[in-house]
């Protein structure tokens, strides 16, 4: 008797499950298993433009390629792809070119005024920025949010990394 002994949570004895099921199989060696980070990512969006671009990438092959099972670890962040081996080799590539397509995350900073009111600097930085040149012209970016905190005379700011290294210098030319 060929058996696994399995402990966890739950959710992690199903996601094994799952795994065993896919890989035990006839012809074993035709199946794969793979485990792809997805680091500061929205897992979920990225899983969506991933299949979408696979579907797109197999379509009209020579061999029917099955899209592979992919699932997200919850505790890592990692995809769970198992499947073909072929089909997990299609996912990864058509998975790198969806990262391509995904826009870099959002941070937070908040940066304290020294000299300045936060206030005042927060309504002089709006004509600036909308004057600025664009930190990728060649993708549509969201603002960058950027609220007042009163109490302790700062600026929150929420965007990509570019745009709040931009409003960071601002600032530091506004808070005299």
């Amino acid at each position: 008797m060929k058996s696994l002994l399995v402990t966890g949570t739950p959710e992690e004895v199903a996601q094994v499950q799952s795994l065993v099921a896919g890989l035990d199989r006839a012809g074993r060696d035709a199946f794969g298993f793979r485990a792809i980070p997805a680091p500061g990512a929205d897992a979920a969006r990225l899983v969506e433009r991933a299949k979408a671009i696979y579907t797109q990438i197999t379509k009209g092959s020579e061999t029917e390629l099955p899209e592979p099972t992919v699932e997200l670890d919850p505790s890592s962040g990692a995809l769970l792809v198992s499947g073909r081996t072929a089909s997990i080799a299609a996912f990864e590539q058509a998975l790198a070119q969806a990262r391509l397509l995904m826009p870099p995350p959002r941070t937070a900073k908040i940066v304290p005024m020294r000299a300045a009111r936060a206030a005042d600097v927060a309504s002089k930085l709006a004509p600036l920025l909308a004057s600025a040149a664009p930190v990728d012209p060649s993708r549509s970016v969201p603002a960058a949010e950027i609220k007042v905190i009163e109490p302790t005379n700062s600026l929150y700011i929420v965007g990509e990394a570019p745009q709040i290294a931009m409003i960071d210098a601002f600032v530091r030319d506004l808070d005299i």
